[in-house]
């Protein structure tokens, strides 16, 4: 029987295998937004971290009826149990498929 992912391993095949991507605006009025149309996920570091946001945008790719709420403790949450080595590698994920 084949094995069910983790939460933290979906987000991680979600940037291995993506065809999304990620792109930094300032002019953003809040931390995210997703382009579902376009497959962006757009952040602004002025409004919070790169890597929170970057997974909150992602569960909504996953969850898209759940509320804001729940994608916030659930982005929190899956980010307090990251190792530094996983959010080292989160980052570089996020480095190549950003759009310039």
């Amino acid at each position: 029987m084949k094995k069910s992912l983790t939460l933290k391993e979906r987000v991680f095949r979600f940037l291995e295998n993506s065809n999304w991507a990620i792109v930094e605006d300032t002019a953003l009025f809040m931390a995210g937004e997703l382009d579902r149309d376009n497959y962006i996920i757009f952040y602004n570091p002025i409004y919070g971290d790169r890597v929170i946001t970057v997974i909150h945008e992602i569960l909504h790719v996953f969850y898209p009826k759940l509320s804001e709420k729940r994608i916030e403790g659930e982005a929190i949450r899956l980010y307090c149990s990251l190792t530094q080595k996983e959010i080292e590698d989160l980052l570089t994920y996020i480095a190549c498929l950003q759009l310039k």
